[in-house]
């Protein structure tokens, strides 16, 4: 038991994750489409919410990857997921880091009753456009773009972080 009351006190005592400036920032795309951004700004995460720089061999995964002819099974109750690349550039179009972010294309659901109540709770799959995909970056001076495209049929866009803080978050921190 005393074991116990030292873990318990070891965990409500530890030290809270480090924070880390970031730019916060919500992406949609269409399934075959260009990628948009719907929120752009300043933030502080915990370093630990925020996605490390992806491999080559992940970058490769995510842009050769397709999307389903069929929606998913619907045995599996597993969400078909696909990645989006979210690549910050440097001044001379250089990437400094990419992340892959996860984006949800079919998802299981319960479909409610029939309204005859013949029919109770089911399962359904439904398939939908990737929205409200929310990824932090961290805050880089030298960082002047964002790359976002994804798997084969997602078109890629590229978006100046000058532009996206003007539009988004005009009173927000200069890069520091």
């Amino acid at each position: 038991m005393a074991g116990i009351s030292l873990l318990i006190a070891a965990l409500l005592t530890a030290d809270p994750p480090p924070r880390v400036d970031i730019w916060s920032m919500v992406i949609g795309t269409r399934l075959s489409g260009a990628p948009h951004v719907d929120v752009f700004r300043a933030s502080q995460w915990d370093a630990d919410k925020v996605l490390p720089c992806a491999s080559q061999a992940q970058i490769r995964a995510a842009m050769e990857a397709t999307i389903p002819t069929k929606i998913a099974d619907l045995g599996s109750y597993e969400p078909v997921t696909r990645g989006l690349v979210v690549t910050v550039l440097d001044r001379r179009g250089r990437a400094l880091c990419s992340r892959v972010v996860p984006a949800t294309i079919d998802e299981p659901i319960e479909a409610p009753p029939s309204a005859d109540g013949k029919v109770g709770f089911s399962w359904s799959v439904i398939r939908r456009d990737p929205t409200g995909i929310a990824i932090g970056i961290p805050r880089r001076c030298n960082a002047v773009a964002l790359r976002v495209s994804g798997w084969r049929g997602i078109a890629t866009a590229t978006f100046a972080i000058a532009d996206l803080q003007r539009r988004f978050d005009p009173a927000g921190e200069p890069c520091r």
